[in-house]
């Protein structure tokens, strides 16, 4: 399970990576990261979000980023 740590004080968060998600009706979508494009395909459209929100946590964990 990931730990998450209250910030404190000021701080600047970077400006990448830059993520933007797109989601259709029929379950399919786009995840953007940095640019790149990646096709997603999910059996729901609530199954596509929960994978995509999981994709950028993981991002964000990675790098120890708010998201």
């Amino acid at each position: 399970m990931n730990a998450t740590q209250p910030i404190t004080g000021p701080h600047r968060v970077p400006d990448w990576p830059r993520l933007a998600a797109t989601v259709a009706h029929d379950g399919t979508g786009t995840l953007t990261v940095n640019g790149v494009d990646r096709a997603c395909k999910a059996e729901s459209v609530a199954a596509l979000r929960t994978g995509m929100i999981a994709r950028g946590v993981a991002i964000a964990t990675r790098l120890r980023r708010p998201i």
